[in-house]
Formats: structure tokens, C-alpha cells, sequence
């Protein structure tokens, strides 16, 4: 089933899956856009003002990007969001990971009971699609729409 964007933001958190360190890469800019979004509050796109979504990122060689926690793997994302009251019902992931590895994230998701997905482009597979259709009340934004873009970040930031 597909997800809408206005849904994937009312998450009370998101986890950025393959969120990396350098500022070049995508997985960085996304961590970028959704912290000064709805960690600093200085969204560029009006539609999301006065919004504030817990946000955390997953990287297995980093502890923090951009002042954000890094973890290593989803489960201990949802483990520590659950610690602060946050179910895992209530997050999205955001994955920017390789299309081979991105039906694996989903999976782990799913298996914890994360419903929302939002593949940015270049991340979907066919897998992870036919996954997530298979998962009862799992969602999944896929095939064009991006986070950088939706919320109308400038990589001059």
C-alpha cells in the first residue's frame, strides 16, 4: 500500500537508514534536511512549521552525524525510541541504502513493528516493494518522491 508524505511526517520519530557522515552523500543530506525540518526548527517548507519529530540515524561506523545519534542497527533505533515512549508504530524509516540492501532494512522494520517506509530514489527494489504489499498495515513511499525535495532543502546549508 502506498503511503502519503503528510502521513509519513505525522511519525512522532524517523530513523534515517543509511545516513552517512559525509556532507556529498545523500544519506547525509537527508539527515540534514529532516534535522533543521523538525530538530531545529527552521523548516524551508511552510507546511511543516511549528512540526518536531524525534530523529534518529543508523549507520554501523558512526555514533553521531550532525549532532543527530547514530546507531548501528534499526532494531537498537526502535529499542531506543521505545525507551523514550516512542512505539515503533509511530516511526518511519527513511532509507537510503542500496537497492540490494534495502529490502533487509525493510525487513528488520517490519519485524519490529514499523509500518512507514519512505525509500528515497535509488533505494527501491522490487523486493522491497512486494515486502512491504505483504505486511499487514505497511506502507510505503516509492519511484520518485524525495525528502530533499519535499521539504525544500538547499545543499548550501
Amino acid at each position: 500500500m502506498e503511503a502519503s508524505i503528510g502521513s509519513f511526517f505525522s511519525n512522532k520519530a524517523i530513523i534515517v537508514v543509511g545516513a552517512s557522515a559525509s556532507r556529498e552523500k545523500f544519506g547525509n543530506k537527508v539527515l540534514r534536511a529532516l534535522k533543521s525540518t523538525f530538530v531545529d526548527g527552521a523548516p524551508h517548507n511552510a507546511a511543516y512549521k511549528d512540526r518536531s519529530i524525534r530523529l534518529l540515524a543508523v549507520n554501523p561506523k558512526e555514533t553521531v552525524i550532525e549532532a543527530i545519534t547514530t546507531l548501528p542497527t534499526v532494531k537498537e533505533a526502535v529499542q531506543v525510541l521505545q525507551t523514550e515512549g516512542i512505539a515503533a508504530d509511530s516511526t518511519g524509516l527513511s532509507i537510503i541504502t542500496p537497492p540490494a540492501a534495502t529490502s533487509g532494512v525493510i525487513g528488520d522494520g517490519l519485524s519490529l513493528g514499523v509500518r512507514q517506509f519512505w525509500c528515497q530514489p535509488g533505494a527501491e527494489s522490487a523486493e522491497a516493494k512486494e515486502r512491504v504489499e505483504g505486511a499487514a498495515g505497511a506502507t510505503l513511499i516509492a519511484g520518485g518522491p524525495c525528502v530533499l525535495v519535499e521539504l525544500g532543502f538547499h545543499d548550501d546549508e
